[in-house]
């Protein structure tokens, strides 16, 4: 991919936008259009205004000051990059694509093509200012809903990558049928003929056409492999942006084992949709031409072939229908049985007692049994079905031999051309097995298709991200709020409630406080009522830029695997820098170091290596890398011993001063501690 020609001295900006929409959003946006929407500047286009561009084309431009060491520090998967330098007085932006040794390799568009730069001479023009830009995952491109195609007119649906599989697949067929000339040549042309130097000359030939041969299926393996990769990295991109962007009462029709199931399925059809192309060209090609050889030679032995070909595909086509009846049945009993498994690893921490033991490992080996039981009937089928076709089509070889030998002495055909008969028969049968096969793979995959874009259907609630920006909450009102995962049975009903500082929810176990907070992260979207913020009904509000300054902390908050440095900044110099400056500020370091902790300490499987007090201080940690407007805590401090608890409770409170704070604690645990409110009486759903 090459940047395009900058014609204008201030529009080298607007064609490194060009380049990385293209790159990341594959569509082609004029530098007319760009124009209209850059602000020039007596230097051109700035950073900023870079950024303020990309953010239209769901682009991130992330800005960093760095020193050209390390730029050979950063991640391959980063590049390319954007680079600010200064030349002859000029500012300029390159297109970094990667470094080898001290060669520095650009897209520039003041020549429209790539340079090279030496580290010497980079070092002398770099202005230390880089950004990477990458795709914003966390907005959702309006007016476009992911579904997979796996109808047979997109299967077979042609573009530049399927032209080449197609002309791969017929050079692939036309070899093979060329290379089974040989036998043919030899028997009745050589041997009979004595011609020693034409049977040398015709084995080198045919060595040639198998290499030619051999190297388009490497080819041919390479490219559909690549399109699997390209296939299942799209589907999956989409899956994981679908399931973060939708809510959770809206996600909560799938338990998290059935998203994993779905999961699983994505490789099956990208694998599926890479390769159904070439099989279905080169199969039907393969059939074509030897229905034609075969009828040349013999239409005898064609007519025998074919009533044996069609008695074989009707068998597949039989037991086919008997395996894709039972195929649902199939994946529901594999997904208990795997659920089953899984909750046996999770519940290896919980109760241990012979009872508990003994009655998990009955319902394993239950559902294992259930399984077991329905994969060996399938099994069986199939089994079944290659007996009978390998009786059909295994006998055909002594077939067509036993008739040749009829026709051979009715000299009728050449013995040279019964050989090639057995030879090309191979390729009329081969292909009407493959195809009824590539016809029963479709019926199943279009089962995991249903399954997979039943999670590209679910509704997306996308964030208003161009209202007023909150830039400090004054109050809250809630208005009318009435929300249940099931309509008909509501967990929130509230007429009226005004939050309008630092407040503490108290009330019985499953009264709807914890939902209450869920609601006010964005959690949930399914509500009836309004909120109100400032005053500023929400659906006026900048939402998300809200939702990206609101902490909610509860017992459900995943600890990734990794440092606990990595997972406090993921990955960001502004958090990372905010963090170090508060471990300096707040003696942070001495607080970790009384619960034998650091930032070097490794996370597993969710915390589970760390205590529960040492997990919790690890997430309440995150609160020192980010000024919040909005901070929700739920049961946030119950394993924290009551001396770090005040320590850790002062130095939030001082950071987050600007904050407003939720708070909910059975232990009573709170940062502040000036109104309660009882949600008992609040709540008139209890």
């Amino acid at each position: 991919m090459k940047i395009t020609k900058q014609h204008d001295i201030k529009d080298c900006g607007l064609h490194v936008m060009q380049f990385f929409v293209k790159k990341y959003t594959k569509n082609d946006v004029s530098l007319s259009y760009l124009k209209l929407k850059a602000n020039y500047g007596k230097d051109g286009i700035s950073l900023a205004g870079l950024k303020d561009i990309a953010s239209e084309f769901n682009l991130v431009f992330d800005t960093y000051k760095v020193e050209i060491n390390n730029l050979f520090s950063i991640a391959k998967v980063d590049f390319p990059l954007v680079c600010l330098i200064k030349e002859e007085g000029l500012q300029h932006y390159l297109i970094l694509e990667k470094i080898h040794r001290d060669v520095f390799y650009f897209q520039d568009s003041r020549v429209g093509t790539s340079i090279k730069i030496h580290r010497d001479q980079f070092e002398k023009i770099f202005t230390g200012y880089i950004s990477f830009v990458y795709l914003d995952e966390n907005k959702v491109i309006k007016n476009e809903q992911f579904v997979i195609d796996n109808k047979l007119k997109s299967l077979i649906n042609i573009d530049s990558t399927s032209f080449v599989l197609i002309i791969s697949a017929l050079l692939s067929t036309l070899l093979a049928f060329g290379s089974t000339f040989f036998i043919k040549l030899v028997f009745d042309f050589v041997i009979p003929n004595n011609l020693l130097k034409t049977h040398i000359i015709l084995f080198v030939a045919f060595l040639w056409v198998n290499f030619v041969r051999f190297s388009n299926n490497f080819f041919k393996n390479t490219l559909t492999k690549k399109l699997s990769n390209k296939t299942e990295i799209a589907i999956k991109d989409a899956f994981f942006r679908k399931i973060q962007s939708v809510s959770l009462d809206e996600l909560n029709r799938l338990d998290r084992n059935e998203i994993l199931k779905r999961l699983s399925y994505i490789s099956m059809v990208a694998d599926f949709q890479s390769t159904f192309l070439y099989i279905f060209w080169s199969e039907l090609v393969a059939l074509m031409i030897s229905t034609m050889l075969l009828i040349w030679i013999s239409y005898q032995l064609f007519l025998m072939i074919l009533c044996v070909s069609v008695l074989s595909f009707l068998i597949k086509l039989v037991f086919n229908y008997f395996v894709e009846k039972k195929y649902a049945e199939y994946l529901n009993k594999a997904h208990v049985f795997s659920l089953n498994e899984l909750e046996n690893v999770y519940s290896l921490n919980s109760f241990r007692t012979k009872n508990e033991v003994n009655y998990k490992e009955l319902i394993r080996q239950k559902s294992m049994l259930e399984y077991k039981a329905i994969d060996y009937t399938l099994n069986n089928k199939n089994n079944l079905s290659l007996f009978v076709t390998d009786l059909v089509i295994g006998n055909l070889g002594l077939i067509t031999v036993f008739i040749g030998v009829f026709l051979i002495l009715k000299n009728q055909i050449s013995i040279g051309e019964v050989v090639l008969v057995l030879t090309a028969s191979n390729y009329f049968t081969q292909p009407i097995s493959s195809l009824s096969g590539l016809i029963a793979s479709k019926k199943i995959i279009d089962k995991h298709v249903d399954m997979l874009n039943f999670v590209f259907c679910l509704n997306t609630h996308e964030l208003n991200d161009k209202g007023i920006v909150i830039e400090k909450i004054n109050n809250i009102c809630l208005n009318d709020i009435d929300f249940g995962y099931d309509k008909s049975n509501p967990v929130i009903k509230i007429k009226g409630l005004m939050l309008d500082s630092n407040t503490q929810i108290f009330g019985k176990n499953g009264s709807g406080k914890s939902t209450l907070l869920n609601l006010l992260n964005y959690t949930y979207f399914s509500t009836r009522g309004k909120i109100y913020i400032n005053e500023n009904e929400s659906e006026f509000i900048n939402n998300s830029e809200l939702k990206n300054s609101t902490l909610l902390i509860n017992p459900h908050v995943f600890v990734q695997t990794g440092t606990v440095y990595d997972y406090l900044t993921c990955g960001k110099n502004e958090l990372a820098n905010i963090l170090l400056e508060n471990v300096q500020r707040y003696k942070l370091d001495k607080v970790m170091e009384e619960m034998n902790i650091n930032f070097n300490s490794y996370s597993r499987d969710n915390g589970q290596n760390f205590s529960a007090g040492q997990r919790q201080l690890i997430i309440l940690l995150k609160l020192f890398t980010k000024k919040y407007k909005l901070i929700l805590l739920d049961e946030a401090f119950e394993n924290l011993e009551t001396r770090v608890f005040n320590k850790i409770k002062e130095k939030i409170k001082e950071f987050q001063s600007d904050a407003m704070f939720i708070e909910i604690s059975h232990s009573r645990k709170y940062i502040y501690n000036n109104k309660g409110v009882d949600f008992d009486k609040v709540n008139q759903a209890n």
